[in-house]
């Protein structure tokens, strides 16, 4: 017997809102992947302004279902946007992974909106003869 691995594109979105200042793993959170049975590859984050943003901080969050950890904190800068200006955005996180069950969690400092869109690969290992 052998084991291969095939891969299924996963792609999740969230949309926040909610003004969370608290990097202890408290407060308003959404979740953005979690973890397929044997596990996910994130290959890129997209974190994305819908409207004007007020200086802040978007953070993300691993939740191992005992503890939830801050893993990246991401500066958003005040930004209006125009016919010429584009919103806030910026792509994240290439080569992450979580484990099974574990879930990326996502916050905003600032009550701005945002659309968080994550570009996701989910693992399975499958028995094949040998």
């Amino acid at each position: 017997m052998c084991t291969l691995q095939k891969l299924t594109g996963n792609t999740s979105m969230v949309s926040i809102n909610t003004a969370n200042p608290n990097r202890n793993g408290t407060g308003a959170m959404s979740s953005l992947v979690v973890g397929a049975n044997d596990g996910t590859a994130i290959t890129s984050i997209v974190v994305k302004a819908t409207d004007s943003t007020s200086q802040g901080m978007v953070r993300f969050f691993i939740d191992d279902t005992v503890n939830i950890r801050i893993v990246k904190e991401v500066t958003i800068p005040a930004t209006t946007p125009t016919g010429t200006v584009e919103a806030f955005s910026a792509n994240l996180f290439s080569g992450f992974t979580l484990k099974s069950g574990y879930t990326l969690k996502v916050s905003t400092e600032v009550a701005d909106n945002f659309n968080i869109i994550a570009f996701c690969c989910d693992w399975d290992n499958c028995d094949c003869p040998g």
